[in-house]
């Protein structure tokens, strides 16, 4: 899949994209919601801030359950 990287400036975590391509005579609408995310595993049982690799795997296992819970009923 071919992609396009347009910068699209935010500054509310409410705001949505609205973005309209057009390829050749053909339309394709998307919507974008911009959510923030907070990177700092410190608070963590297991933080070692000596330990870059471990650091990182709890940021990406963070974002991994973000992810997951995404948009479920109750959240």
């Amino acid at each position: 899949m071919r992609e396009i990287c347009v910068p699209i400036p935010f500054t509310d975590d409410e705001q949505v994209a609205e973005v309209e391509v057009k390829f050749a005579n053909r339309k394709i609408s998307v919507q974008y919601r911009l959510e923030s995310f907070l990177w700092d595993v410190s608070d963590d049982a297991n933080f070692n801030p000596e330990d870059g690799i471990a650091e990182d795997l709890m940021k990406i296992y963070k974002l991994k359950k973000l992810i997951a819970d995404y948009d479920q009923p109750g959240n």
